[in-house]
C-alpha cells in the first residue's frame, strides 16, 4: 500500500469520525440532555440551565482551539446531566389523583389470594364513586386470561392494553398498568420518557375498569380470549401480583416505551419459562398489539384477524349490560356467540 493511499485512508477515517461526532453524537446528546434539564430541573432554573448548556456547548465546540479537548469537556458536562437523571428516585409520596391513590397489597396463602385496596369504582354521569375493597380469590379456580385493548382516538396506532383473569365462580381480576398521576397532572408520551410518572398496577373489578373505558371515556374497546393454558395463566397472574406488591417498597417509573401498559405485561409473560416474546414495532405501537398477539397465536387464529377483531368489539355491549355479578360472563357470552357465528359462516 502506497504512502499516498495510506494518507487518503487516514484522512477519510478522520472525516468519518468527525461526521460521527458532530453529525450524530453531539446533536443526540445535546437534545437528550436538554430534555432532561427541561423535565427534571426545578421550574425556576431550567430555562436558564438550558440556555447555558446549549449555547455554552455550541460556543465551546466552535471556538475552542483544540477540538478534542472541546469534545471531552462537552462529554464530561453531559455525563453529569446523565448521572443526575440516572439517580432521580421514584416515590410513593406524592399528591395522587383519587383513582391512583392506593397501591394494591396482595397476600398469598397457598391457593388463597387476598387483595387489599382492590379497586371497584362506580360511575354515574361521568363521576366516580370511590371504592377500595378487600377481595379473595382461589388460585385453583382460575380458568383463563383475556386481553383488553382500548383506543382513545381514531388512528388506532396507540392504545391501552389490560389483562383480565377469569375464575370459576364468575369473579375476575382486571389488571391495568398505568401512569400514577398527581392531581392536576396530564399524560404526555414525551414526559413519560423522562421519569415524570411513577408506575402503578391498578388491580380491580372489570365492572370498574371496562366501563371507565367504554362509558366514561367513550373509547373503542376490544376483549380477546387468550390461548394461555391455566398453568400459564396462574404463573402470569402470580408474577404480576408479585411485581405490584414490590411497588410498596421499591416504586418504579413508568416509561412510554420500555415500561408501559404493554411492554411490562410482555415482560411478565417472558418471566415464564416457556415464553420469549421479542420486542418489535408492533409492541411499541401498542395499538396493533392485538395483531401481534394474533401472529404469535396468543389469541384465536382460526378466523381472519379482521373478523376476529369485529367479533371481539365490546364497547356497545359493555355499555348496555347490567353491572351485576353476571356482567363479565354476559360480555364473554356475547363475544363467544359472535365468534361461533363467524366460524359457522366460514364453513359455508
Amino acid at each position: 500500500m502506497t504512502n499516498q493511499l495510506k494518507s487518503l485512508l487516514r484522512r477519510a477515517s478522520a472525516r468519518l469520525l468527525l461526521f460521527g461526532i458532530f453529525g450524530l453524537f453531539v446533536p443526540l446528546i445535546l437534545i437528550w440532555c436538554t430534555l432532561v434539564i427541561h423535565y427534571t430541573f426545578n421550574d425556576h432554573i431550567n430555562t436558564l440551565c438550558i440556555l447555558l448548556y446549549v449555547f455554552g456547548s455550541i460556543a465551546l465546540l466552535l471556538i475552542h482551539q483544540k477540538i478534542e479537548k472541546a469534545v471531552q469537556i462537552f462529554s464530561a458536562v453531559s455525563l453529569v446531566i446523565v448521572l443526575w437523571f440516572i439517580f432521580i428516585p421514584a416515590s410513593n409520596d406524592r399528591n395522587w389523583v383519587a383513582d391512583a391513590s392506593k397501591l394494591p397489597k396482595i397476600h398469598t396463602n397457598n391457593e388463597l389470594i387476598t387483595i387489599d385496596d382492590f379497586r371497584f369504582f362506580k360511575y354515574e354521569n361521568g363521576k366516580a364513586e370511590e371504592h377500595f375493597i378487600q377481595k379473595q380469590f382461589k388460585l385453583n379456580e382460575l380458568v383463563g386470561t383475556d386481553m383488553v385493548l382500548s383506543y382513545w382516538d381514531d388512528f388506532r396506532s396507540i392504545g391501552h392494553t389490560m389483562v383480565c383473569f377469569r375464575f370459576k365462580d364468575g369473579q375476575n381480576i382486571a389488571v391495568s398498568l398505568e401512569v400514577r398521576k398527581e392531581i392536576g397532572e396530564e399524560y404526555s408520551p414525551t414526559k413519560g420518557m423522562f421519569k415524570q410518572y411513577e408506575l402503578i398496577y391498578i388491580i380491580g373489578d372489570e365492572r370498574d375498569l371496562i366501563p371507565l373505558r367504554t362509558k366514561v371515556r367513550h373509547e373503542e374497546t376490544f376483549l380477546y380470549p387468550m390461548n394461555l393454558t391455566v398453568a400459564h395463566s396462574k404463573l402470569f397472574l402470580l408474577d404480576i401480583l408479585k411485581a405490584a406488591n414490590k411497588l410498596h417498597d421499591k416504586p418504579r417509573f413508568y416509561h412510554s416505551i420500555g415500561q408501559n401498559c404493554t411492554t411490562t405485561l410482555i415482560d411478565h409473560l417472558n418471566n415464564i419459562e416457556d415464553f420469549n416474546i421479542p420486542l418489535t414495532s408492533k409492541v411499541l405501537l401498542n395499538g396493533v398489539s392485538d395483531y401481534y398477539a394474533y401472529k404469535l397465536n396468543a389469541i384465536p387464529t382460526d378466523l381472519p384477524f379482521e373478523v376476529l377483531k369485529r367479533s371481539c368489539y365490546i364497547s356497545d355491549i359493555a355499555n348496555h349490560t347490567e353491572l351485576d355479578e353476571h356482567y363479565s360472563a354476559n360480555i364473554r357470552k356475547y363475544i363467544n356467540q359472535k365468534i361461533a357465528k363467524e366460524r359457522e359462516l366460514s364453513k359455508q
